[in-house]
């Protein structure tokens, strides 16, 4: 851990999820592009 902080992120997965269950178009849209970037690197660690 660099710095001292630390910064909660969603899970690739969770955030398709809550993107899918908003009513906003842009969410609509977000997912598709995350579900591609989803295949090129599934369960790839961050950290």
């Amino acid at each position: 851990m660099t710095g001292g902080f630390r910064v909660p992120v969603l899970h690739l997965n969770d955030l398709i999820i809550n993107k899918m269950i908003s009513a906003r178009f842009k969410d609509k849209a977000d997912v598709e592009e995350l579900k591609k970037v989803r295949k090129i690197q599934p369960d790839k660690k961050l950290c």
